[in-house]
């Protein structure tokens, strides 16, 4: 009963697992690429679109949508400081250290969870698999 509970884990974690998979400077540089390349069409379609009458149709449609994608990407940005706010804490607490903002990979707690984890499921399936070479039959006379 108690290798099952422990064998669980695993499951129950399983988004520590992906989690540990990101690579936090791509997600980063996304977020600003997105950033750079809104304000990029911002800028044509306010100085370079607006200009024209025949485009105004399209620029209403652009300016409502670059407006949309403006508000999403900024609570992705708010998102995004948040989340490391946290994983910053949960380190601090296990590691008992100040983190610093400019650690290499905040998120190598996860790393370091997901090792563990794999640690723990190839003990409980060699624990398992022990167990069953070594299991008396029942129905064997006593020796």
């Amino acid at each position: 009963m108690g290798l099952d509970l422990v064998t669980g884990l695993t499951t129950e974690l399983y988004n520590v697992k992906k989690t540990a998979t990101i690579d936090l400077d791509v997600l980063a540089t996304s977020v600003s690429n997105l950033s750079n390349g809104i304000s990029k069409l911002n800028n044509l379609v306010e100085n370079e679109l607006s200009r024209d009458e025949r485009s105004r149709g399209f620029v209403e449609s652009m300016s409502a949508f670059l407006k949309y994608a403006g508000s999403n990407l900024k609570e992705v940005k708010e998102e995004e400081d948040r989340v490391i706010a946290l994983v910053r804490e949960i380190t601090e607490y296990f590691h008992g250290n100040h983190v610093s903002k400019d650690e290499a990979n905040p998120l190598r707690i996860f790393v370091i969870v997901r090792d563990f984890l794999g640690m723990l499921d190839h003990v409980c399936k060699e624990l398992r698999s022990s167990k069953m070479a070594y299991s008396p039959n029942p129905l064997a006379p006593f020796r």
